[in-house]
């Protein structure tokens, strides 16, 4: 299944999922405005693509030569070139993009540990779409690998990936929900066994530190809570047809706030 018709296949995936976390607005409105590719998420295909399918790179996309494209040539020269790129089904990237995306994929292809969980990656099943049924929504998934022994990996770019900075990362960007999900996922596409979920995580700047974070069952199934009462908070809404904001809330003092009055 191409990048396109996952995509609009009708399923909940779990990116749209966590907007319940902000409101159900949120997810209304992200649910009618799809988020458009920036080439933020372009380099970050490239490099799932690098360090995952190395071999479909050159099959998937072009190096250009860098241009100014805040200028009328350079965006003139740049709309050419992508031009020819589409025509060929590839995708279009500047220079410093490509190399800059190349030295983050060998780091993690150099880094002891995650060689090995790349090495394996590469070896399982790669970008497999998920469809399943889940407490009666219909929803979708895509790990970048599911391993053979039953692990699920997924290749993350970050600033800091120190414990004592990415863990908290994990929170607060939901991947430890998403980990949840991809569980559910697998074992109702007839998966035997869940092993862990995994994190292999790289710096985006010099000198392209990488760090590796399993996620086990304590932290999975404390997640799987937190899915299932997006989904039903979900199905209340469509029943409902009411998508609300933040509400009304009470206020209390924080042990911070009355620390200054003192």
């Amino acid at each position: 299944m191409d990048e396109q018709a996952y995509r609009s296949a009708d399923a909940i995936s779990h990116s749209l999922l966590k907007e319940f976390a902000r409101s159900p607005a949120h997810f209304h409105h992200r649910l009618a405005n799809p988020v458009k590719e920036t080439e933020a998420m372009l380099l970050g295909t490239l490099i799932h693509t690098m360090v995952l399918e190395p071999e479909e790179v050159k099959s998937r996309f072009i190096r250009a030569e860098d241009c100014d494209r805040r200028t009328k040539v350079g965006k003139a020269k740049w709309a050419e070139l992508n031009a020819e790129a589409e025509e060929k089904g590839l995708r279009l990237i500047q220079a410093g993009q490509y190399d800059h995306a190349s030295r983050i994929a060998d780091a993690l292809d150099k880094d002891v540990t995650s060689s090995i969980y790349i090495d394996e990656a590469r070896q399982g099943t790669i970008e497999k779409p998920l469809f399943w049924t889940r407490e009666g929504v219909e929803v979708k998934g895509r790990p970048d690998s599911i391993l053979q022994d039953g692990t699920i990996l997924d290749v993350k770019t970050t600033q800091n990936c120190a414990k004592w900075h990415f863990e908290g990362e994990i929170f607060r960007r939901y991947y430890h929900t998403q980990g949840a999900f991809y569980r559910s996922g697998f074992l109702a596409n007839g998966g035997s066994r869940w092993r862990a979920h995994v994190l292999v995580c790289v710096e985006t700047e010099a000198p392209y530190t990488v760090g590796v974070f399993r996620l086990g069952e304590e932290v999975i199934t404390n997640a799987d809570k937190t899915i299932s009462a997006w989904l039903e908070r979900y199905r209340t809404c469509v029943e409902r047809n009411e998508w609300p904001g933040y509400g009304q809330h009470s206020v209390v003092t924080p042990k911070w706030a009355l620390a200054e009055v003192e």
